[in-house]
């Protein structure tokens, strides 16, 4: 979970229970539990200094909230040049077909990723299904996200020709030999523990999280495979990457697929930022 390490599934707790079974509590030395602490936490979402404030002065009430509009289609280009628009249907389907412009972050992802990418202080445009638009806007609100100006008819943007945008998804086997050959940029996306743990040779660190107010730092001239542990996350990348001009290639399976193909695994050790 992005709100701590090693947290635990039961509803309640004593004091008896965590001395007897919490890790952190078996230290008898400060710094060993200091180093214990501070190691392999998970990366601070963003909007974790929005939500101090939601969690201490209480979320908007709904009746507050303005209504979500339904622009029409053919909006939607315009709307995607003048801010972000989150397409929240499956990866595969995005891959395979969206509007320009557009990032793919899909609803079992969304509370998890959406706070990394959105401008709380913009409004936030969505593509969904009607039918699944009551719990985007409740995950998006779950995490403080309450601006959202306007979601298109997923079904009625694939009725309106605007999709004329896709993107590459390849085996490891397939990418094995350019990335090799240096004639890639393979981007691992995976937090820097996963990465330190083992990754591909030649591969650049660049946490997810912070692809998007990075991108900036990035050669545009080369193509990118983006690549996470199982291709989730890097299917999210790839749209935020497609979105910002780049050349790039979703491998699929990521880090899981390439061990599982017997190619070789941890290289130099590169850090993005």
């Amino acid at each position: 979970s992005a709100c701590g390490k090693g947290l635990g599934a039961i509803p309640s707790s004593t004091v008896g229970y965590e001395k007897r079974f919490n890790p952190a509590l078996q230290f008898h030395d400060e710094q060993k539990f200091v180093d214990y602490i501070l190691a392999d936490q998970p990366e601070t979402p963003f909007y974790f200094a929005v939500m101090k404030r939601v969690n201490k002065d209480g979320p908007e009430l709904l009746c507050n909230l303005a209504p979500v509009k339904s622009p029409a289609p053919n909006e939607l280009p315009a709307i995607t040049r003048q801010g972000l628009t989150i397409d929240v249907g499956p990866a595969a389907e995005f891959a395979t077909a969206h509007v320009p412009g557009t990032i793919n972050v899909p609803l079992n992802m969304l509370a998890q990723w959406a706070g990394f990418f959105v401008d709380y202080d913009r409004p936030l445009h969505l593509v969904a299904e009607p039918s699944t638009l009551p719990e985007v806007l409740k995950r998006l609100r779950s995490i403080g996200i309450d601006n959202v100006a306007g979601a298109f008819d997923a079904t009625a943007v694939k009725a309106s020709g605007l999709r004329t945008e896709s993107y590459r998804s390849e085996s490891p086997q397939q990418l094995r030999e350019r990335i090799a050959g240096g004639e890639v940029l393979l981007l691992d996306v995976r937090a820097a523990t996963e990465f330190q743990e083992g990754h591909i040779p030649r591969a650049e660190h660049r946490f997810l999280g912070k692809l998007l107010r990075e991108i900036g730092a990035l050669d545009r001239s080369q193509p990118v495979v983006a690549q996470c542990q199982g291709g989730g996350r890097s299917a999210i990348a790839t749209s935020i990457l497609q979105r910002a001009g780049f050349d790039v290639t979703n491998m699929a399976g990521g880090y899981a697929a390439w061990s599982a193909a017997g190619l070789s695994g941890t290289g130099s050790l590169s850090m993005g930022h």
